[in-house]
């Protein structure tokens, strides 16, 4: 049984672990992985100034996700679940978790290999960002909304 729970200052290296595995299991290039590490990094500072909650089974952190919030806009951060527990409904749960605590709709910049994941889960593009990498020169992020009551 999956259990979700707030985050603690303390998860932060393991939450980092799964960030950076999860975005290595799409295939890109270590030298590319290297480069994102500090945007995949999560410190103990985002878990206390950000809502950050894990899915966890027997103690162990499975995924997690951490959102930005203001009045005006929740934006999901992170969604990352470990390789060996992907496609499972853990990041089901873990979106339908973070739309219930967000404060407006959720606004996602993707990966291109997470967009299929989003749409499935009721969000529509909305736009896109150019994020060229060596070898992808044409490279895009989708911009996705998920309305508030979607899930």
């Amino acid at each position: 049984m999956v259990l979700i729970r707030s985050a603690q200052p303390t998860d932060a290296n393991a939450l980092s672990a799964i960030a950076l595995a999860a975005k290595a299991s799409w295939g890109y290039a270590p030298e590319q992985i290297e480069l994102w590490r500090d945007d995949l990094t999560i410190s103990a500072q985002s878990i206390e100034s950000r809502p950050t909650y894990c899915a966890v089974a027997n103690r162990k952190i499975l995924g997690f996700y951490q959102i930005s919030q203001t009045e005006a806009c929740s934006r999901l951060e992170h969604l990352w679940i470990a390789p060996l527990h992907m496609s499972r409904g853990i990041g089901s749960a873990l979106l339908s978790d973070a739309r219930n605590r967000s404060m407006t709709d959720l606004i996602i910049d993707s990966d291109p290999h997470a967009e299929s994941f989003y749409l499935k889960q009721g969000a529509t593009r909305v736009g896109s960002i150019d994020a060229p990498i060596p070898g992808n020169p044409f490279r895009i992020l989708p911009v996705l909304k998920l309305h508030k009551t979607t899930i």
